[in-house]
């Protein structure tokens, strides 16, 4: 790979395991980082240059030859700050692809082309717009389908990767963390919803990270068609998220699944009852900031009901590298990583979360 290239988000969970990749990979490329409040630790390679904030990000993008936008902004509440999203998403997208519209690849959400009424049973890519009338977390997906299309504004090679949440070493915003954190106020003992009769995919970083570098190395070669969407996933098992993601990563013997099982319908249309009376209350008093605290209906329905997993034939053809993945090794390490988590530091997953930092 050539540089020098541009890594955006790059201290968030997907970015800062791009970069290291990158930066383990092909030691000769100039790689530039850029994060949009905080400096990330000054200490890494010497072939990495730092750029933080709105004021630098012309520097970082001036004379690269390719970008890498892992930065985005993701609120999956009650009450979505859409104003962030915007900063975060549509607009960064088109301010990035006006100050350098050299080849892009673009991290976007599976959830763009989901929805969540009808089983979402392995699609391949899709029109995002057909899907708006049923998103789940509209104003989140909205934004980031607005972000798609920002991508493709420059005439440059374009690839544009959908991909599903995320777990793995690093993680701080996801449903094993949720389940850790209410493990702690519901005396240690992991909440056990549902009928385990839906699907929900998940994949694991570091294989999603190696797949974002075969891409921008392909993409550099020129092997990729000038615009491409592609979903991208792994190997990680498909099915209810108790069984292939909180039993093995969440659960532990201090950390117990709980021995009685809450049946979910009843208690989504309840909740989904109680949010429409808060939504009513929130226009005669601002609650907004409470709401914020609360997941969208929809998020729930999706998790714990729902069947979403996807087509991913092109992503296996074109990068059959990032797919091959060893579990054994896998489950260890996040193991290890979901069994250090302090609950008390963690925040739940919908709430706002920029670079899910």
């Amino acid at each position: 790979m050539e540089g020098p290239i541009a890594i955006l988000g790059a201290t968030g969970f997907l970015g800062s395991n791009v970069a290291q990749l990158i930066q383990k990979n092909d030691r000769n490329v100039e790689v530039r980082e850029w994060v949009p409040f905080v400096s990330p630790d000054s200490s890494c390679s010497h072939k990495l240059e730092l750029f933080v904030g709105e004021k630098q990000i012309e520097d970082c993008l001036n004379g690269v030859k390719l970008i890498i936008n892992c930065h985005e902004a993701r609120d999956l509440s009650l009450n979505p700050k859409l104003e962030v999203l915007a900063e975060h998403n549509e607009n960064f997208v088109a301010l990035v692809r006006k100050l350098n519209p050299c080849p892009f690849v673009h991290v976007s959400t599976v959830l763009v082309q989901c929805s969540n009424f009808w089983p979402n049973v392995f699609e391949p890519e899709r029109d995002g717009a057909k899907y708006s009338s049923r998103w789940p977390c509209k104003a989140y997906c909205k934004s980031k389908l607005l972000a798609e299309q920002a991508s493709f504004s420059a005439n440059d090679d374009v690839i544009v990767l959908r991909i599903p949440f995320l777990y793995g070493e690093g993680d701080t915003g996801s449903i094993v963390t949720d389940a850790i954190l209410f493990a702690d106020y519901f005396g240690s003992q992991i909440p056990n919803i549902g009928d385990r009769g839906g699907a929900f995919q998940m994949a694991y970083v570091r294989n999603i990270a190696q797949g974002i570098e075969d891409v921008a190395t392909k993409l550099l070669a020129g092997e990729f068609n000038k615009r491409e969407i592609m979903i991208m996933a792994d190997d990680t098992r498909i099915g209810d998220p108790y069984s292939t993601i909180l039993e093995p990563y969440a659960k532990n013997p201090k950390r117990p699944l709980s021995p009685v099982t809450l049946p979910f319908l009843p208690l989504y249309y309840v909740y989904l009852l109680i949010t429409w009376l808060l939504l009513l209350v929130n226009r005669l008093v601002n609650i907004g900031e409470f709401l914020a605290k609360l997941p969208d209906p929809s998020l729930l329905y999706l998790v714990f009901h729902h069947w979403t997993f996807f087509n991913t034939n092109k992503a296996s053809f074109l990068l059959p590298k990032h797919l091959n993945i060893d579990r054994e090794f896998v489950d260890k390490i996040s193991r290890t990583h979901y069994n250090c988590l302090i609950p008390s530091e963690l925040k739940a997953s919908w709430t706002l979360k920029i670079d899910n930092e």
